[in-house]
């Protein structure tokens, strides 16, 4: 395919994008959690042998991180790199 055809190709067919819902941001990031809750709490463990120890910084780094992962996903929601303008 040539140049021009290539070029009226793209402008002919609309190209589709979507934007992440506040709910889908949500449920993204108490999943990731999970799955990192689990390492965080088994390396803490084994370093600390305290389920004390281990349980305190777990949670604190969870609460903290969850936080700021939620913030960073919403602000490249707002963000238009990378994404096709449609016409």
């Amino acid at each position: 395919m040539g140049y021009i055809e290539q070029q009226l190709l793209e402008k002919t067919i609309p190209q589709t994008y979507h934007v992440e819902s506040q709910k889908r941001t949500l449920l993204k990031t108490c999943i990731y959690r999970g799955f990192t809750t689990v390492v965080l709490f088994a390396i803490s463990w084994i370093y600390t042998g305290s389920f004390v120890d281990t349980s305190f910084i777990t949670i604190m780094f969870n609460v903290i991180a969850t936080v700021f992962y939620y913030v960073h996903e919403r602000l490249w929601s707002k963000s238009k790199w990378g994404i096709p303008v449609c016409q």
